[in-house]
């Protein structure tokens, strides 16, 4: 968008007219907050020095997810989790459309391990219209999964600033199984001065293996039978050196 006196004049309107009110969902016990005023409302009315842990999440939980959510009731007084499909990480082509959603099914597992509440916001939200800033991991998009998905790691690193910025966690919880974002998570933390405390938990695997993910759906049972071979092979090396080593 070029900057004219017509376009910022459009934006302030935008960002100063007038909101209606907002009023939290409690879904059997869950505070299910819907807007960003109405996290920040409610971060704004806990006690003065609390821990807040937060997992910030895409839904379709797993026992993953749920792991991370326990590590932060052990370790913080208040434990937040969001649920929000990012579209900026997706490119051209990817699974945005078909990305599994079941958000009934996300607050009743959030229920039941305890989460005080959850951010469910809307894209229109999150991303208001006229967007101009964003985070640039510029020396991610040349490495790792970034050559093959120019998007993937600006979208992550804008979405997570942003949901710092609007739930003011002391603690986050990642799996290790994204380790790129992992990474890149721990440096934006550390370049941009933010007071929130990165912590990266074991990744969680099904019977065989394979870690858990909530694409792991989209894979045939053919696919899934053999799906594990790498982590079996990865395992065999690591046994054979652990023996001469």
């Amino acid at each position: 968008m070029r900057l004219n006196r017509s376009s910022l004049q459009r934006f302030a309107r935008e960002c100063l007219s007038p909101s209606r009110p907002n009023h939290a969902t409690h879904v059997r016990g869950i505070q299910v907050l819907k807007s960003i005023k109405e996290m920040w409302d409610y971060r704004d009315s806990l006690p003065k020095g609390a821990t807040v842990g937060f997992v910030p999440t895409m839904g379709a939980l797993h026992a993953g997810h749920i792991s991370l959510v326990k590590r932060s009731k052990q370790e913080c007084n208040v434990t937040l989790s969001s649920i929000f499909v990012n579209p900026t990480q997706f490119s051209p082509g990817e699974d945005l459309d078909k990305y599994p959603r079941q958000l009934e099914a996300d607050l009743k597992l959030l229920e039941q391990a305890q989460v005080d509440a959850v951010f469910v916001p809307t894209t229109a939200d999150m991303y208001r219209p006229h967007t101009l800033c964003h985070v640039e991991p510029s020396q991610f998009s040349a490495i790792r999964e970034g050559l093959a998905r120019p998007e993937f790691f600006r979208g992550v690193a804008t979405v997570v600033c942003k949901l710092f910025n609007i739930t003011q966690p002391t603690h986050a919880y990642f799996g290790q199984k994204d380790i790129s974002q992992c990474i890149l998570l721990l440096h934006m933390v550390r370049d941009l001065n933010m007071r929130v405390n990165v912590i990266i938990c074991e990744t969680m695997r099904e019977h065989d293996g394979l870690a858990m993910s909530s694409r792991n759906a989209y894979l045939t049972s053919h696919e899934r039978s053999h799906a594990s071979v790498l982590y079996k092979a990865l395992s065999a090396g690591q046994a054979q050196y652990d023996k001469v080593s």
